[in-house]
């Protein structure tokens, strides 16, 4: 499952990326969503792009199309 399409509230655990850009990959570490740490979609905007997600006790807005290079399990 990828991050675009986990509901809002839930809760995931970042498994991977399905990327092969390094220069996404780069800015997905930089912005500390990484491997094995869990993520929350807060909020989706009005035409489903961007998505705000809560990483650790960060609040990130990012694309759909990125969202969907992110690789994650979802916790219940």
């Amino acid at each position: 499952m990828t991050l675009d399409k986990l509901q809002i509230g839930k809760i995931a655990r970042i498994d991977g990326y399905s990327s092969e850009y390094k220069a996404i990959i780069t800015q997905f570490i930089t912005l500390g969503v990484v491997p094995e740490v869990r993520v929350q979609v807060m909020n989706v905007a009005f035409f489903g792009c961007p998505i705000q997600i809560k990483v650790g006790q960060s609040l990130l807005s990012i694309r759909k199309a990125e969202a969907a290079l992110i690789n994650i399990e979802e916790l219940v």
